[in-house]
């Protein structure tokens, strides 16, 4: 990878230097994590590229701990170790002036041995810039091919070096490279469809796919009507599953507990989910966006089993909430909170037409949505609105588009109600509704409660 500098520091020097400067204040924990990245944009409308841009960036970051005061910052644009050590200061004044955390209960102790993990990062992605119109270019045609008349969206792409130290004898430096290209087809502009590609490794782009996919649905949504709310069967695309049921496996998280954002308090044990459902989180999947060799604490990163067979089998964990609720970090350390790596959801035995064909009963086919929104995040329960192509299905097979619904349901609702699982995973992540990578698969959910949508 090509080295970049801020000026004449490099990422090494604001790292180790940072850490000297805030260890002479004896403090209790000190993390000091950096990265010095390159990224590129092409983003296109009606067909055409209408933005190239390049960013390359030098970012710092600092977790400190005294007297159990927790006090963190960033630092961005980076001119020169004397504006570094002003930002410390500041953070160590700030640090003494917040109340004390009597529940915080320290950061990883190291050293720690790291296995080599593959599929973190690809050399190619140097000089994919050179390709990346061609593959714009392809996926805009297989989208025309596929009955669009015109396409939206965007290809990020990018590569980066990160650092992270510790004051408990952790150091690691690691490579990443990663790439989303997320495409949106209309005919008109209620007749559009979604397709989606991301990873790591350039071997695992197709821009191609996901442009026949986004064309596919933008054509065969032409003519839809307005849909009759009631209870159906719903067949959600991974898209789909990756935000509504993933919301639950996002859920199994101490912090979202403790504030009411999650409805899955006091559950650990319990069966609160179809025995068809298994879901992990996992920083060791090769090609995942988010896997790593370790958290930010340095803890080696592994699988952690979140639900299986449809029970709550635990929550992901840092150093201090795992102390807390005496038990073991999973190796899922934010700065603050724990944090999900990558969600994997177990797939199932059916293909996606076999799923079709198991729609016997009304069932409606949704294949993307945005603003879902939670009412009662407590007890789960949700809106969100269809975005793109959805269809009623009769008797197994496809009738016709429909729209103007949405779905206002529960998340216990969907996860306790699955009732047949595609056979394969797909990695989801975009910017408007998947934040976490989520390797999902569609799902057949019975008796999902579908509204009248607002347009």
């Amino acid at each position: 990878m090509d080295s970049e500098q801020t000026n004449t520091l490099t990422l090494d020097e604001i790292i180790d230097k940072s850490m000297q400067y805030l260890e002479k204040t004896n403090p209790d924990d000190i993390i000091v994590y950096g990265s010095d990245e390159i990224r590129f944009q092409l983003r296109f409308s009606k067909n055409d590229i209408i933005v190239s841009k390049r960013w390359a960036n030098v970012q710092a970051g600092f977790f400190y701990v005294k007297d159990k005061k927790i006090a963190t910052t960033d630092i961005s644009d980076i001119s020169s170790m004397e504006a570094v050590y002003k930002s410390l200061d500041e953070l160590i004044t700030f640090g003494k002036a917040i109340p004390p955390k009597d529940d915080y209960g320290g950061i990883a102790k190291g050293p720690f041995q790291y296995k080599k993990l593959s599929g973190l990062y690809d050399p190619d992605i140097v000089n994919f810039h050179e390709k990346a119109v061609d593959q714009v270019e392809e996926g805009l045609n297989a989208a025309i091919d596929h009955g669009a008349k015109h396409s939206a969206g965007i290809l990020v792409w990018g590569y980066s070096r990160s650092k992270i130290k510790t004051n408990n004898d952790v150091e690691f430096k690691t490579l990443n490279s990663s790439f989303e290209f997320l495409i949106r087809s209309f005919l008109e502009p209620t007749e559009s469809g979604q397709g989606l590609s991301v990873g790591r490794m350039l071997n695992s782009l197709n821009t191609q796919q996901a442009g026949q996919t986004a064309g596919e649905i933008a054509f065969q949504s032409k003519g839809g009507r307005k849909g009759e709310p009631g209870k159906y069967d719903a067949l959600l695309s991974p898209t789909v599953v990756a935000d509504i049921v993933g919301a639950t496996i996002r859920g199994a998280n101490p912090f979202s507990i403790d504030i009411g954002r999650s409805w899955l308090k006091d559950k650990i044990g319990d069966k609160v989910a179809s025995e068809k459902f298994t879901a992990y989180d996992d920083a060791t999947v090769p090609n995942g966006i988010r896997s790593r060799f370790a958290d930010i604490e340095g803890v080696p990163s592994q699988q952690t089993t979140l639900f299986e067979n449809g029970v709550l089998k635990g929550l992901i964990h840092n150093t201090s909430t795992a102390k807390k609720l005496g038990t073991t970090t999973t190796s899922n350390a934010g700065l603050i909170i724990p944090s999900n790596t990558n969600i994997l959801i177990e797939p199932g035995i059916f293909t996606f037409e076999e799923l079709i064909r198991e729609s016997k009963k009304p069932t409606i086919l949704v294949t993307s949505n945005w603003y879902t929104r939670t009412t009662n995040a407590a007890e789960g329960i949700f809106s969100t609105i269809p975005r793109d192509g959805m269809f009623l299905i009769e008797n197994g097979e496809i009738q016709r588009p429909i729209r103007e619904l949405r779905i206002t349901d529960t998340f216990p609702n969907l996860v306790k109600n699955i009732s047949a699982i595609q056979n394969k995973t797909r990695q989801i992540k975009w910017w408007l509704e998947v934040t976490i990578p989520t390797f999902a698969p569609a799902m057949l959910i019975e008796g999902v409660n579908f509204t009248t949508g607002t347009k």
